[in-house]
């Protein structure tokens, strides 16, 4: 059995997020509801977190912080998690991380955030990065996350998105994850009762000679 190659979380080649912006005016603003009225933030603007790969730094302290890390959760689920939203059903996050020591701190601040805004996460465990994108993608997920700094010191960390696609975030995506994080009202706005998000650790094949034991069944009903 031929498996399909994992999709590198590198840049869109030109995808359809930033197709549709094209034509929208260079301002970032939210509506009432929460949701994103413009889609493309101003040209002038600069990542401040955001580097070449997603946020970095030393663990338990500004930006690695819990603190930091779950607002940062909490923005990214309502840019990224936004499209399931408008069509009324649930967001989902894929969730991975390495093998740090602060990798449970951070990750379990990031599934707070994400929660706390109605994205439901589905853990996958140790897994590198490009696992992440291909679970995200081939099971339909709004987006994915990884708790990794990949080649920095063990003592750093860092949390890195990948879109539905399985693809890494462009520029405009990371922009306006920054803005949401500054946007009091935006991340006030949550959800109560049944609509707070859930955690489910996702369950692999019970096929021991699987070449990738940790890829979810779908057929299980994994993402259900």
């Amino acid at each position: 059995m031929q498996f399909p190659s994992p999709p590198l979380p590198f840049h869109r080649g030109g995808g359809s997020f930033l197709t549709e912006v094209r034509q929208i005016p260079p301002q970032l603003a939210f509506d009432f509801e929460g949701h994103l009225r413009y889609n493309r933030p101003p040209m002038s603007a600069k990542r401040q977190y955001f580097g070449t790969d997603g946020v970095r730094g030393v663990a338990n302290k500004h930006p690695m912080t819990p603190e930091f890390v779950m607002r940062l959760g909490q923005a990214a689920a309502k840019v990224l998690g936004q499209g399931a939203s408008r069509k009324g059903a649930r967001p989902c996050c894929i969730v991975g991380r390495d093998s740090r020591l602060s990798g449970d701190m951070l990750e379990a601040a990031l599934v707070a955030g994400l929660n706390s805004m109605g994205v439901d996460v589905h853990l996958c465990g140790l897994v590198p990065t490009p696992a992440v994108a291909l679970i995200t993608q081939q099971e339909g997920a709004s987006f994915g996350a990884v708790v990794s700094a990949s080649h920095n010191p063990f003592y750093d960390n860092g949390i890195k998105f990948v879109g539905g696609d399985g693809y890494k975030l462009t520029d405009d995506e990371e922009l306006l994850i920054e803005a949401a994080m500054t946007n009091e009202a935006l991340l006030a706005n949550r959800p109560h009762e049944t609509s707070i998000g859930r955690t489910h650790v996702l369950q692999g094949p019970q096929n021991v000679t699987s070449p990738m034991p940790w890829l979810p069944c779908r057929a299980a009903g994994s993402l259900a």
